[in-house]
């Protein structure tokens, strides 16, 4: 019993090194650029893309007005779907040693404040929002681009549907340049990769080391699976059912050395602490 056990036990670290070298072997024959070219070509032009793009944004606009047209356009869809009582609220920045006093409550008011139709004072913070796009308008667009205006401009005022139309335009024009300027880099980027693979196929020893990473890569990815899974086993390890999967992983050797010395468990149980952290403060 004790020699099937032990058998059962070489069979699984066996599997497991051949799930590796088997990945290993896959990566070498096809060559880390052939493999992950696509995978590369994507992440770097996302990359590029993300840093270039306010750039690129900024200049398109500083030469043509693209972004006052939206603006002009998207005006009434604001106006008719968002819905705000007074679209035309008025939006001002007080300073420290101008703050007005809420009657209601007897706390101070200052910074970026909106003035009611009684001329009253009140928090950016608390503008009326009656629905859940309201509330989402409030907190994603009008608070921030409120606070970067008045941050330019403390001295100004402006209205509410400046403080909703103008940012929203602008985050469209912007999403829209990045899609195009992602379709051109990820052009430029697969012609510069199918170069590059064409040269280092002539080259015998650049052609090896590139095999020599796909293998590398191919195996790491593989073990990363293996030690996920081994991870999510070990989460679990304290409910009955389990018991069999632990025994057979502690006859192991190699399973049992991912096992116990896993990192990903630990990535887990401080993703648990967090969520459980989160959840106590909201409650």
């Amino acid at each position: 019993m004790a020699d099937s056990v032990k058998l059962i036990g070489i069979a699984i670290d066996i599997v497991v090194v051949l799930f590796v070298l088997v990945a290993f072997l896959i990566g070498f024959k096809v060559g880390f650029l052939k493999v992950f070219r696509g995978l590369l070509a994507s992440v770097t032009t996302i990359l590029l893309a993300v840093v270039l793009v306010t750039t690129v944004t900024n200049s398109i606009t500083s030469r043509v007005d693209w972004d006052e047209r939206l603006t002009n356009s998207i005006t009434p869809v604001i106006i008719k779907n968002i819905s705000y009582d007074d679209p035309n609220l008025v939006i001002r920045y007080i300073t420290e040693d101008q703050a007005v006093t809420n009657p209601e409550n007897g706390e101070k008011i200052w910074g970026v404040v909106f003035v009611a139709n009684d001329g009253s004072f009140h928090s950016i913070a608390t503008l009326p929002a009656k629905t859940m796009l309201q509330r989402v308008i409030l907190k994603l667009v009008i608070i921030p681009a409120t606070n970067e205006f008045f941050s330019k401009n403390p001295s100004e005022s402006m209205n509410l549907l400046r403080a909703i139309s103008e940012p929203i335009s602008t985050y469209f024009f912007m999403a829209l340049v990045f899609i195009l300027l992602a379709i051109v880099l990820r052009i430029l980027i697969g012609i510069a990769l199918r170069i590059i693979k064409a040269m280092i196929s002539r080259l015998y020893l650049i052609h090896l080391v590139d095999r020599l990473i796909g293998g590398a890569v191919a195996a790491t990815i593989i073990t990363g699976v293996i030690c996920l899974v081994l991870a999510i086993i070990k989460s679990l390890q304290f409910f009955d059912a389990m018991d069999p999967v632990i025994t057979g992983i502690g006859n192991t050797t190699i399973v049992k050395l991912l096992y116990n010395a896993n990192f990903m468990y630990d990535q887990l149980m401080l993703l648990k602490t967090f969520a459980v952290t989160a959840l106590t403060k909201e409650s």
